[in-house]
């Protein structure tokens, strides 16, 4: 195949607008690593939690079984509801929590002044 002699391929810094996309391409890898590594550590927290309710869950499930007193089986069940209700209440406001504070530092990742 002949050589095209004498022909320059353009830099693409000259290309209008390209510093800008390739600016925009470099800020979305480094949201995308952000957004990976949070999705990780609250997945993994999110797993401990409901593998802990799990546990009480069938705890609670045997201590019904063994219940003989009417009283008692409201006394279970409304401790039961009382506590699942705050723990997913702590585990939604820490999830909150996690996700503003991601969607904060994305914001300032993004808003970083530009090196010239």
């Amino acid at each position: 195949m002949a050589k095209n002699k004498g022909t320059k391929v353009p830099d693409m810094s000259e290309i209008p607008g390209m510093k800008e996309a390739q600016d925009g391409m470099a800020l979305m890898g480094q949201i995308g690593k952000m957004m990976l590594d949070h999705m990780g550590r609250s997945g993994a927290g999110f797993a401990a939690f409901v593998n802990a309710r799990l546990k009480q869950d069938a705890e609670v499930r045997q201590e019904i079984m063994a219940c003989r007193d009417v009283d008692e089986l409201k006394r279970i069940q409304s401790a039961y509801l009382k506590g699942a209700m705050e723990q997913f209440s702590v585990e939604t406001e820490k999830a909150v929590r996690d996700g503003t504070k991601v969607l904060e530092d994305v914001m300032k990742r993004a808003q970083k002044p530009k090196k010239p």
